[in-house]
């Protein structure tokens, strides 16, 4: 299909990601030992949350990079808002009771309302060797989830990568990620 025709196509659509949040109190690498103990200050497990973000549909939107901002601000004061705490406190007290479904179902619900995932993750800045052999690059995605399209984030040495995964029947992968360029070399414009 046509990248215009799918423009056309989404002009009435209404796009909601979710992204997934890290919630640790501290950034950076943690002395596992010390995330082992009782009281300790950082954890061990994950700690996160979801955030839904309206997305807009290419051509509707003027401004790509104040968009970025306005979405990181946004995300910034939730990550520390008293209802994600809550949320995250609330999820935590199910998982305690061993009782699965009183934490996938209320998880599932709010998944499966959402068009895609939005997911990211900082690499290392230097160099990592696994066994004998230096790691050139390396990727991820969230398997199992609901969503037909799936934007995850990667970056490594200083090297962004994009990945887009999507269902034959929703999106043309390569169409998406043509439209992810177009915005991001806006926005490079509009940065310069």
């Amino acid at each position: 299909m046509p990248k215009d025709a799918v423009i056309k196509q989404m002009k009435n659509s209404r796009v909601t990601a979710i992204s997934m949040i890290n919630l640790r109190a501290l950034a950076g690498l943690q002395n596992i030992n010390e995330m082992l103990k009782q009281n300790a200050q950082t954890p061990w497990g994950n700690r996160f949350g979801f955030l839904l973000v309206p997305i807009p549909i290419m051509g509707t939107l003027k401004n790509p990079l104040e968009f970025m901002r306005r979405i990181k601000g946004n995300m910034d004061k939730h990550k520390i808002s008293l209802g994600m705490f809550i949320t995250a406190r609330l999820l935590r007290y199910l998982a305690s009771l061993k009782v699965p479904r009183a934490v996938s179902r209320p998880s599932y619900n709010v998944i499966t309302n959402t068009t895609m995932m939005i997911s990211n993750m900082i690499g290392p800045v230097e160099k990592i060797v696994m066994g004998g052999n230096t790691v050139k690059s390396f990727s991820f995605f969230v398997s199992g989830v609901p969503q037909a399209l799936q934007v995850c984030i990667v970056s490594y040495m200083d090297v962004v990568v994009l990945q887009v995964y999507a269902h034959k029947a929703y999106v043309d992968a390569n169409i998406m990620s043509d439209c992810f360029m177009e915005g991001f070399e806006e926005m490079k414009k509009m940065a310069l």
